[in-house]
C-alpha cells in the first residue's frame, strides 16, 4: 500500500492528487513554494527525504539513509534553509536522535548529543533558534512522553514537560510563546478475585496518573502478600500490599522507574527492572528493599521471568541496532542468575 498526497480547497471542492508513493506527513516550506516528505525504497533499502515543488513537480531526493537509520518525518526552518527530522541511530544507547538537513546541499547534522529511545514530531521556533519536539527517553522517572526544546544550532537540550502522549505530536503558534500537544491522565485499578469467580473482585486501590509507555506489573508472594509498581508524585517505584489491601509499604524510593517486580523461587528477593544507570536494567533486592544490585548490563531489558529453580531469568533483549516503541517479538536469551 502506497501513501498518496491530495490538495483540496479549505471550503470544499475536488481533490486534487499531488504526489504518489509517501510514508510520512508533508511538511510545506515557510515561503509555500516546497514540501518535504519521507520515501522509502525497500529494494535500496534505502529512506530517501524527498524536496519537491508545492504542486509535486521537480522531486529531488535531498538525503539519503539506510533503512535502519531511515528518516521518520520532515519540519522546515523558518528561514527554509533546513530540515529537521527524527532518524533511528546506529547504537542501542543512542537509538534515535534529531538530524537536521541543508535543503541546498543535502548535508545532515546531528543536532545533539542527548540521546532518546523515541523522538516524534520536530517543531521550529519562529526566529530558528531552536527545536521542540516530543521523546520517550529511558531515563525518564516514570517513563512517559516528554516536550523538550534544543537551541540550534548549539545542541543544548532542556526538558518541558512529561506525561504527554508524544504519538499526537506537537505544535507552536505563530509568535513561538506557546506549545500545543496531547497529555495523557490514565485511571488504573488493582484488584483481586478468586479464581472460579472472577466476577467476586476485590478493588484494593484506585490510581490517577499512572501514564507509563510500559507495564508497571505486580507479582504474588507465597505469604499472599502483593508487589507492584506504581507511579507516585511522578516516579515510578515498587510496593508491597496485603492480599486484603491493608499495609502497604514503599521498597524502593530511587530517583529512576522501578517496574516489572517478580519474587525469586526462594521467596528470599525480589528481581525488578530499572533505569537508576541509564539502560533498563535487571535489578535483584532483598524482601525489604534492602541491598539492591545491578545484574545486567550494556542493554536494554523489557521483562524478566525467573525460571522455577531459581538458577536463571528469561528475558527478551531489545535489538543491537535500535529499539522500536511499538511492541514487537524479539528473540529470546537466557541470563544465568550471579552467585
Amino acid at each position: 500500500m502506497q501513501g498518496e498526497l491530495y490538495k483540496m480547497p479549505i471550503l470544499g471542492g475536488a481533490a486534487q492528487q499531488i504526489i504518489k508513493d509517501i510514508d510520512s506527513p508533508v511538511a510545506i516550506s515557510p515561503d509555500k513554494k516546497k514540501i518535504a516528505f519521507v520515501r522509502r525504497y525497500p529494494n535500496e533499502k534505502e529512506t530517501v527525504l524527498i524536496l519537491a515543488d508545492a504542486d509535486g513537480k521537480n522531486e529531488r531526493k535531498l538525503a539519503v539513509r539506510p533503512f535502519g537509520e531511515g528518516f521518520q518525518n520532515a519540519a522546515f526552518s523558518p528561514d527554509g534553509k533546513f530540515i529537521s527530522s527524527s532518524v533511528f541511530a546506529k547504537s542501542a544507547e543512542k537509538p534515535m536522535e534529531i538530524i537536521v538537513v541543508n535543503t541546498t546541499s543535502g548535508e545532515q547534522q546531528s543536532l545533539t548529543p542527548r540521546n532518546w529511545t523515541w523522538i516524534g514530531q520536530t517543531a521550529w521556533l519562529k526566529d530558528g533558534s531552536g527545536i521542540a519536539f516530543v521523546a520517550f527517553s529511558k531515563e525518564t522517572p516514570n517513563l512517559t512522553d516528554e516536550v523538550w526544546f534544543v537551541s540550534f544550532p548549539g545542541g543544548q537540550a532542556r526538558f518541558l514537560e512529561n506525561s504527554i502522549n508524544g504519538v499526537f505530536g506537537i505544535s507552536l503558534t505563530d509568535d513561538g510563546n506557546s506549545l500545543v500537544t496531547v497529555k495523557s491522565n490514565k485511571i488504573t485499578s488493582f484488584a483481586v478475585s478468586p479464581l472460579d469467580d472472577p466476577a467476586k473482585a476485590t478493588m484494593l486501590l484506585t490510581k490517577n496518573g499512572d501514564e507509563s509507555l510500559m507495564t508497571l506489573g505486580a507479582d504474588w508472594t507465597a505469604d499472599n502478600k502483593i508487589l507492584y509498581s506504581a507511579i507516585n508524585n511522578g516516579n515510578a517505584d515498587i510496593w508491597m500490599i496485603n492480599a486484603d489491601g491493608t499495609q502497604s509499604k514503599q521498597l524502593t524510593s530511587d530517583v529512576g522507574a522501578d517496574i516489572s517486580p517478580r519474587i525469586a523461587p526462594d521467596g528470599k528477593s525480589i528481581y525488578f527492572l530499572s533505569n537508576r544507570t541509564g539502560l533498563l536494567s535487571i535489578w535483584r533486592m532483598n524482601t525489604d528493599g534492602t541491598n539492591p544490585q545491578q545484574l545486567t548490563e550494556n542493554q536494554d531489558v523489557y521483562s524478566l521471568a525467573p525460571a522455577p529453580d531459581g538458577k536463571a531469568l528469561f528475558t527478551p533483549p531489545a535489538p543491537k541496532a535500535f529499539i522500536f516503541k511499538s511492541s514487537g517479538k524479539f528473540p529470546r536469551t537466557v541470563i544465568t542468575r550471579p552467585n
